[in-house]
């Protein structure tokens, strides 16, 4: 009779210790540069000043603008809202009455607007005024106007996308810009309110009224706010409108 075979029960495994989990290492953490100086009030804060090439706005012009902006519950509330084309008009609004001092297209506060697009050069500031704004809108919000950066107003009217352009009425805080018949000359302003027959607006480097010829002065002594007609005259039109932002 055969033996029975008995079957050794297989020996149990020591269970091995536990090996604790290697310890992830966590990500380095890089800081994020500021876009601009959002909130910068005085010169010493202000860490950039461009958000568009070729458009550099003076830091005595941001602390200016600060200081005559800073109570004003309307720009508080588009500074919170990022709401940059009504920051654009309101930085105009605040330079009316700035005046030239000193001789034709020249004055501390004209030389600081001269040099947002380029060198001070006793040039035509009235599109350079509009520049200024248009910077400093960018500044506070950290948004880029795709508004051409240049002081010549035809140039910007060409060179800015077509898609700006406004089709029908323009409404608060529309660059508006006119030719020189003829020329390659023109003017601009802030658009405050309009309609089919007139434009209320803020101008730099002009005046109040009109001249005999009922034309608008596009080399005067100031920024004022106007009431200018939309019919054309015998030396300039309006070319159009652009939405800044």
């Amino acid at each position: 009779m055969a033996k029975a075979v008995t079957k050794k029960a297989p020996a149990k495994k020591k269970n091995a210790p536990k090996k604790s989990p290697a310890k992830k290492k966590a990500p380095k953490k890089v800081a994020s540069a500021p876009l601009v100086a959002l909130q910068a009030s005085t010169v010493s804060e202000i860490k950039t000043l461009s958000v568009t090439p070729g458009r550099e706005i003076e830091p005595e012009m941001v602390a200016w603008l600060d200081k005559r902006l800073e109570k004003n519950p309307i720009f508080q509330k588009a500074l919170a809202e990022k709401d940059a084309r009504e920051i654009y008009a309101l930085a105009n609004e605040a330079c009316v009455g700035i005046r030239e001092v000193g001789g034709n297209n020249r004055g501390p506060m004209v030389v600081l607007m001269q040099k947002t697009i380029g060198g001070a050069g006793r040039e035509a500031w009235c599109m350079s005024g509009q520049q200024t704004c248009i910077a400093y809108a960018e500044l506070k919000t950290g948004i880029k106007s795709p508004i051409y950066p240049s002081e010549h107003c035809q140039t910007v009217w060409r060179k800015t996308p077509k898609a700006q352009r406004v089709k029908l009425i323009p409404m608060r805080g529309a660059l508006g810009i006119w030719g020189d018949i003829g020329k390659d000359t023109g003017h601009c302003c802030m658009i405050r309110s309009a309609d089919q027959k007139r434009w209320l607006a803020v101008e730099m480097n002009t005046e109040s009224g009109v001249d005999k010829n009922g034309d608008l002065n596009r080399d005067g002594g100031g920024c004022y706010l106007t009431e200018r007609s939309t019919a054309a005259t015998k030396k300039r039109k309006i070319l159009g409108a652009l939405k800044p932002f």
